[in-house]
């Protein structure tokens, strides 16, 4: 027998409990070959973030678009029907339409073309990790020699959020290390310790730093990239090589830069990670849906210490 929804389940649906788990448990029936959930999906729970992205990734299999919805007597419900068949699933019981969950503060989305882009944020953090301190060099043409500095380093988080970007993240947000204060030499023996720039922004994918796996921008020249394996360690000459530091964000820690860039696209894209990496970088420039804020922070001293080498 058909499964029947009273009302809309999925984004910007009601999403109320009873249609919730209809839904859930007819997508568990669907082979992941047929657009299915993978096998660890969890069909007893509520709804949740998840339970629209295999929504639109049934779809997108299916019908070579998605909403991420499913609407009474719509075509999604029609064709979940049709592939579950009779299988003998077993589907909940109806329950009163007044049980409904409270809709969670779940991610918005956007979206490009065919495309569904879920809301992807970062923040800054304005405050220094206790005791961490990072080692950014700074150049004098004049002197013509390296000069060594340190710097505090500062958490960046990355997470979801939900209509519309206001600063915050929904929880289980990632957190990183990053450097966000740099050295930068005026001539002479004057340098000044110099940070990227405050406020909220648009994050856009860039080729500055290619070879090193690129960058997103925030705002005219300053960029997030990847930054020094062990910075507290770094040496002139050495295998983790020092590296300049301008106050653009660095991600430090070994491959973190490129975890950091793949956890954007898994948020952006959820299961549905079929298009090229590239591809998915423009997809979400183009949604203008990866925010940063960059919160305040105090400019640190400029500190000199010399190279242990």
């Amino acid at each position: 027998m058909a499964a029947n929804i009273s009302k809309s389940v999925g984004w910007n649906g009601v999403n109320a409990s009873a249609d919730v788990a209809k839904i859930h448990a007819l997508l568990k029936a669907v082979p992941t070959a047929q657009g299915g959930p993978p096998p660890s999906f969890n069909a007893s729970g509520g709804y949740t973030l998840a339970t629209q992205q295999h929504i639109y990734n049934f779809q997108m299999r299916q019908f070579g678009w998605g909403d991420a919805k499913v609407d009474p007597g719509g075509q999604t419900l029609a064709k979940l029907n049709e592939i579950v068949g009779r299988s003998g699933v077993s589907l909940p019981s109806s329950q009163p339409d007044s049980e409904v969950n409270p809709p969670a503060p779940n991610a918005g989305g956007t979206m490009v073309g065919r495309w569904l882009t879920i809301n992807v944020g970062c923040i800054v953090g304005g405050t220094p990790i206790a005791g961490r301190l990072a080692y950014v060099a700074g150049f004098s043409h004049a002197l013509g020699k390296n000069r060594r500095f340190a710097v505090p380093l500062y958490t960046m988080q990355i997470g979801n959020y939900g209509d519309s970007w206001d600063g915050t993240l929904l929880p289980g947000a990632t957190q990183y290390e990053v450097i966000r204060w740099g050295v930068s030499w005026n001539g002479g023996e004057d340098f000044t310790v110099q940070g990227t720039c405050l406020g909220d922004h648009v994050l856009s994918r860039s080729s500055f730093l290619e070879n090193s796996g690129g960058s997103w921008r925030i705002k005219g020249e300053w960029y997030i990239h990847t930054g020094p394996v062990t910075p507290g360690n770094a040496k002139f000459g050495h295998s983790d090589q020092l590296i300049g530091a301008l106050g653009c964000v660095e991600v430090c820690g070994g491959g973190k830069f490129f975890e950091f860039m793949e956890e954007a696209r898994t948020r952006a894209f959820g299961g549905q990670r079929s298009l090229m990496q590239d591809t998915e970088d423009n997809v979400l420039t183009e949604a203008k849906t990866f925010r940063c804020r960059v919160e305040p922070s105090s400019r640190p001293p400029l500190v000199e210490v010399p190279d242990p080498t």
